[in-house]
């Protein structure tokens, strides 16, 4: 979402080109919600462009690893931004009468095992029907 301007402009040469290429077109967005705004929810449901996030499960799970940086030094985990967004979004898909939810993909670390309960129960309180699950990848 930091350059949503090119994402917007991706997805719309996306759906101008299926005009002529006549293929089965999904567009989904996965994103740790934290640049998230109500203008670029409402574009990415008006054009049906699907969200999906990063969670990890419980607060405290979810924030030993999803953090932001703020002035230099501190940081702070990003679950009460990432619930507010999902539920507010799904809200909105609500409202537009949109059958859709946003979804999650989860990133077990060591940390997780002893969440598995906790996990599961975050997942349904939101209101999530799909859950993809991956190992975290150790990449750079």
């Amino acid at each position: 979402l930091a350059n949503f301007a090119q994402v917007k402009e991706m997805c719309l040469y996306a759906k101008e080109l299926n005009k002529i290429k006549k293929k089965d077109l999904n567009l989904a967005i996965v994103t740790n919600l934290t640049l998230m705004t109500d203008e670029i929810a409402s574009w990415c449901l008006d054009n049906g462009v699907s969200l999906c996030t990063s969670f990890d499960g419980p607060k405290e799970l979810h924030d030993k690893i999803r953090v932001i940086t703020a002035n230099n030094s501190i940081s702070i985990g990003t679950y009460d931004k990432v619930v507010y967004w999902i539920a507010k979004i799904n809200s909105m898909y609500e409202e537009k009468g949109i059958d859709s939810k946003v979804n999650a993909l989860m990133t077990i670390t060591k940390h997780s095992f002893k969440y598995y309960k906790e996990i599961i129960d975050e997942y349904v309180a939101l209101g999530m029907t799909i859950v993809d699950i991956r190992a975290l990848t150790m990449v750079g």
